[in-house]
């Protein structure tokens, strides 16, 4: 689990660093108004991603229970589902330009987009998942980070040589995103993943599940990023790209516990599928440790945040450092949250999660709607940090009191 989590950690802090290391270049080329505008692209982005659920999380949940034969079809199965979210999503997108619901500074032509993009952003997801599922981090990190480089050069290349503005961003996410879906479905299918066989029990299972998870997914979109509709409306979109960069600095640290966490599933799923009470023990150890690590890297890396945001933005972005403290401790609150996701999955809990999280973004949009006329984007800030506690405490607690762990005697 270490060697993979040291290769999925590295693939997956270039690829994520990607963002960070335009920083320099779009603070100096964009304005915090354009660079708020691309923010708003990546709402939209992620409110649609948010409506196909966890469809991945269905094949860490079965690969260990099924036959390699069963769970190919079982493959093609969470194929059709993703199309029918497809569909759903797209006939959403209609009904939501056809009722004239805000836009926000959205064209009609991205937002008609959207479905499209968050159903290849899944499908690449699903191949990734199959990869780190099957323990192929070489072959996962090979995918990350080409995915990353494209990103990034595509990115440079529209802002410097065609000088397209704040759009060669919007189209160094989209593009690569799209190509990378469409490859992973490839890839899938060359790895004989996606029979042409498949049994409508598995889609209507898999539906029901990825629905379920569908409130608790949304949920974490208005966590994670309503703020910026609270901030562009209440305060403008120059105030949303200066929040914006204090976010990408404050929640650098749930890269690294996606990393580790993208191994540490499938680990976790092997053991916890064990009565041994030594594989329990091991995973009760290695929980409280990655705890302690987490405590102590934010504290860390906030003292380094604060120190290194000046030296690389442009100075119209340095008021993003007021916000450093409090999504530093929000990212460390999530990242003990996700620990503790496997287990419901385990325990078939999921929909705790229906419960938790729609009550943390009641949370969030309160919060929000109290502390940003008072206190601006610190005040959003603080809104992130109370929901984010408020998961883990949540979710932690239930996963606690209904698995069977030596919490206070893993040590043998």
């Amino acid at each position: 689990m270490l060697k993979s989590s040291i290769i999925y950690l590295l693939s997956t802090l270039l690829n994520r660093s990607v963002p960070l290391l335009l920083l320099s270049v779009l603070t100096r080329h964009l304005t915090p108004s354009e660079y708020g505008t691309i923010a708003i692209i990546q709402v939209f982005l992620s409110l649609f991603q948010s409506l196909f659920g966890g469809l991945n999380l269905n094949i860490s949940r079965n690969y260990f229970s099924m036959g390699r034969h069963r769970f190919r079809s079982y493959m093609t199965a969470v194929i059709v589902v993703l199309i029918i979210l497809f569909l759903s999503s797209t006939l959403l997108a209609f009904i939501y330009l056809a009722i004239e619901l805000p836009l926000f500074g959205l064209s009609r032509n991205w937002l008609l987009a959207m479905p499209i993009l968050a159903c290849l952003s899944m499908a690449n997801l699903l191949n990734l998942t199959m990869l780190r599922t099957e323990e192929r981090p070489y072959r996962y990190a090979t995918w990350e980070i080409s995915n990353g480089i494209l990103n990034l050069i595509l990115t440079l290349v529209l802002l410097l040589v065609f000088q397209l503005g704040w759009t060669a961003r919007a189209y160094g996410i989209v593009i690569p995103m799209a190509l990378y879906g469409v490859l992973g479905v490839i890839a899938l299918s060359r790895r004989n993943m996606l029979p042409l066989r498949f049994r409508w029990l598995d889609v209507k299972e898999t539906l029901w599940i990825t629905m379920i998870l569908i409130p608790h997914t949304l949920s974490g979109f208005v966590v994670s990023l309503i703020d910026r509709i609270f901030i562009k409306e209440m305060m403008g979109v120059d105030q949303v790209g200066i929040y914006t960069i204090g976010y990408q600095f404050g929640t650098l640290t749930m890269f690294i516990t996606v990393a580790f966490l993208k191994a540490w599933q499938p680990w976790f799923f092997k053991k916890i599928a064990s009565s041994s009470i030594e594989d329990r023990g091991e995973i009760a150890r290695n929980t409280w440790i990655y705890l302690g690590l987490l405590t102590a890297g934010s504290m860390l890396y906030l003292f380094v945040a604060n120190f290194a945001l000046p030296y690389i933005v442009d100075e119209r972005y340095w008021d993003a450092r007021s916000v450093l403290t409090p999504l530093v401790l929000a990212s460390a609150a999530y990242g003990g949250y996700q620990i503790f996701f496997p287990y419901l999955v385990h325990l078939k809990l999921t929909h705790v999660l229906a419960i938790a999280t729609p009550i943390a973004a009641f949370i969030n949009v309160l919060l929000n709607f109290i502390l940003i006329p008072q206190f601006g984007i610190v005040g959003a800030a603080y809104a992130t940090l109370g929901a984010y506690i408020f998961t883990f405490v949540y979710v932690a607690s239930i996963s606690c009191r209904r698995i069977s762990l030596p919490w206070f005697s893993w040590k043998m």
